[in-house]
C-alpha cells in the first residue's frame, strides 16, 4: 500500500523542494536533507538552502524544517542537491553542490555527531573550473574506501552537451579530483549530452554508471578498473524521459531503482496545461539478481497531469520504503514523500 505522509508545499516565500536524501541519526530518527528554495523563484539558480526534516516514527510523522546548510555560509546565494553519505568514523556527512558566483560549481558539506547540530565545511575541489551538476543522493563510498560520485560536465559558456566524468576522494570527501575517466554519447547528440548520472558499486570489481538522457533511455556504462575508465556508452533496459534515476541496495540485496519509465518521442500526445517533460509515472522497479534482470513496474504516481522527479529512497526497520520526489503541478513545486509498506507486491 501506498501512502502519502507529507507534502512539503510551495509557498511564496519558498518556490521549490526537492532533490533530497534520507539518513539515520544516532538516536534512531530517520533525517531529511533537502534542496530548500527560499525565493518564490523555483529556478535552478535562484536562492537555495540545505533544509532538514526528522521523523521518529519511522517515517509516518515529520518535524518542521531547520536550516543545516545556508548558502551565505559559503559566499554564495545557492547551495542545492544533498547526499548523504557517513564518514568512515560514523558520523554523518551530506554533501551538496555549491553555485559559484562565476557560474563554475564545486562541493561542500555538512557534518554532524548527533544528527542535531551540523558544520559546513568547503571540500577541497582539485578539477577544472567549469560548470558540474551532481544531483542528489549521488555520493558513494567505493569497497576500496574511497568516496566517489559523477558529474556532467559542460562547457565553460553552458553551452553544448554534458560529458560524465568520474571524481574521488582519498581523504575521506576533505578533497575530490577527477580520475580521467569519461563518458559521452557514442553519436552527435549537440544539446544535452549525458545528464544528471549516477554511480553504483555491483561488486568490489564493477561499478555501474547510468544517466538521463533525451534519447528515450538511461544510457550506461561500466568502470571495471578502478574508476579509471569506462566501457563504451549504450542504451540500458530503462526507457526514460530527460530525468534522473536512483538506485538503493535494500537489506535482502536486492536493487530497487525508482524512475519515469516513459519517454519522450515523436507523436506522444502532449499535456494540456502542464508541463511536457514526460515525467510521469514514476515507478519503482526491483531487480533480484544484482541488476541482471529486472521485475515489472509498480507505479507511485501517475497523474498525467503533474510531473514527478528527482527521487530518493530508503528502506526502514520494517522493511517498508520511503520514496521522497519533486511534484510539478502548475507554478508549484513542491515535495512529496510517499510510505510503500513492506506486504506491497513490488514485482520481482
Amino acid at each position: 500500500m501506498n501512502t502519502l505522509v507529507l507534502e512539503i508545499p510551495a509557498t511564496a516565500g519558498n518556490g521549490r523542494n526537492s532533490e533530497g536524501t534520507f539518513f539515520r541519526a544516532p538516536n534512531g530518527d530517520i533525517l531529511y536533507a533537502y534542496s530548500r528554495f527560499n525565493s518564490g523563484d523555483a529556478m535552478d539558480e535562484s536562492g537555495c538552502d540545505i533544509a532538514l526534516i526528522r521523523s521518529s516514527d519511522e517515517g509516518d510523522s515529520w518535524s518542521d524544517f531547520s536550516i543545516i546548510a545556508s548558502a551565505k555560509d559559503f559566499g554564495v546565494s545557492n547551495i542545492m542537491c544533498a547526499s548523504a553519505l557517513p564518514l568512515a568514523d560514523g558520523r554523518l556527512c551530506v554533501y551538496f553542490l555549491i553555485r559559484e558566483k562565476d557560474g563554475t560549481s564545486t562541493v561542500g558539506r555538512v557534518i554532524s555527531s548527533d544528527g542535531i547540530h551540523f558544520t559546513p565545511e568547503r571540500c577541497t575541489w582539485n578539477l577544472p573550473s567549469a560548470y558540474y551538476v551532481i544531483e542528489n543522493d549521488r555520493f558513494i563510498r567505493l569497497s576500496d574506501g574511497r568516496v566517489a560520485t559523477v558529474a556532467s560536465q559542460y562547457p565553460p559558456n553552458g553551452g553544448g552537451p554534458a560529458t560524465v566524468v568520474a571524481i574521488v576522494s582519498d581523504d575521506d570527501g576533505k578533497s575530490f579530483h577527477d580520475t580521467k575517466a569519461k563518458c559521452t554519447l557514442p553519436f552527435n547528440e549537440p544539446v544535452f549530452g549525458l545528464e544528471e548520472p549516477l554511480l553504483f558499486e555491483l561488486s568490489k570489481d564493477v561499478v555501474w554508471m547510468l544517466a538521463r538522457t533525451i534519447c528515450s533511455y538511461q544510457y550506461q556504462a561500466f568502470s571495471v578498473d578502478g574508476l579509471s575508465g569506462f566501457t563504451p556508452v549504450e542504451p540500458s533496459v530503462f526507457t526514460s524521459p530527460r530525468s534522473p534515476i536512483v538506485l538503493l541496495r535494500l537489506s535482502d540485496n536486492s536493487i530497487l531503482a525508482a524512475y519515469n519509465p516513459i519517454p519522450l518521442y515523436n507523436g506522444r500526445t502532449m499535456r494540456i496545461n502542464a508541463p511536457s517533460s514526460g515525467r510521469t509515472p514514476l515507478v519503482l522497479r526491483r531487480s533480484k539478481d544484482n541488476g541482471k534482470s529486472w521485475g515489472s513496474l509498480y507505479c507511485i504516481e501517475d497523474d498525467p497531469m503533474i510531473d514527478f522527479a528527482y527521487p530518493s529512497l530508503f528502506e526502514t526497520k520494517d522493511g517498508s520504503v520511503l520514496c521522497a520526489y519533486w511534484c510539478k503541478y502548475g507554478q508549484g513545486e513542491s515535495g512529496h514523500i510517499m510510505r510503500i509498506t513492506k506486504c506491497t507486491p513490488i514485482p520481482d
